[in-house]
């Protein structure tokens, strides 16, 4: 792929203020809107998450009511979102505290039957339109982003829970709810909630539990698989140092990544 190096800093430029001012994991346990929804928007949670992770690069909160835990997670980043989408995002609850995946159940959303793969519309050209013009266009590409989303992902992926088949449509009685969808900023957020009964938790034990989240990269069969050639700079000479950066960024971006925290549910 031939590209500039000035377009490229403009592509990977995409930092967001709010996320900065949130910690890195979620620091307090949270009751669940009384309206929650699972229907992958942000809505009942004030458009506003918890914490920024900086090793996964998402916004996410994670919640309880009386019968319920909630993860919702936000992604803003183009080559992130792809990633989460076609790897998926890895929940592990382990009751004993410790910070090991052994023996935890785990829940995995998106997940795909192997080999299927999705991509996404994110760059858009609203130079010279008019406000009613980009909003048709952002919407038009938020519509369509979606239906890629339902057309695609049908399956979650279920461990280390009594009864429960490994793989599960998205649809099912067990329990287990999710749902995820682009907004017309092309934010992707994705939401997960499982009955507490499922997970060995419940509201009258007050014992504090570790989490693990994981995003799905290019060490399992969902590589990404991506790298550039030469890159130019707007001069047409060849900037190596920034072609090695770009790739290096890349790798980064395709790797598993992943973080704990520490949650107690709250009545």
């Amino acid at each position: 792929m031939k590209i500039t190096a000035t377009t490229l800093l403009l592509m990977c430029f995409c930092a967001k203020v709010w996320s900065q001012k949130l910690p890195n994991v979620q620091q307090v346990s949270l009751r669940a809107p009384a309206n929650v929804k699972i229907d992958g928007k942000a809505v009942e949670w004030g458009n506003k998450l918890q914490a920024y992770n900086t090793a996964t690069d998402v916004s996410y909160t994670i919640a309880n009511d009386n019968e319920t835990l909630y993860l919702i997670i936000q992604a803003a980043d183009k080559y992130n979102i792809n990633k989460i989408v076609n790897g998926g995002i890895k929940l592990n609850i382990q009751k004993n505290g410790s910070k090991t995946d052994a023996g935890s159940p785990s829940i995995q959303f998106p997940y795909m039957e192997k080999g299927a793969r999705v991509s996404f519309l994110q760059r858009l050209d609203l130079t010279g339109k008019s406000k009613d013009e980009q909003n048709q266009m952002l919407d038009s590409v938020m519509q369509a982003n979606n239906r890629k989303l339902k057309e695609k992902v049908k399956y979650i992926y279920v461990t280390g829970i009594p009864g429960v088949d490994s793989v599960l449509s998205i649809y099912n009685d067990q329990g287990i709810r999710v749902a995820h969808a682009f907004d017309v900023e092309k934010v992707y957020t994705a939401e997960i909630a499982i009955s507490l009964k499922k997970l060995g938790l419940d509201i009258a034990d007050v014992k504090k539990f570790a989490y693990h989240i994981t995003i799905n990269g290019g060490a399992n069969k969902y590589s990404m698989g991506i790298s550039f050639g030469p890159v130019t700079n707007d001069d047409g000479t060849a900037n190596e140092e920034f072609s090695k950066q770009l790739n290096r960024l890349v790798e980064i971006n395709a790797a598993t990544t992943d973080f704990w925290g520490e949650y107690t549910v709250t009545k």
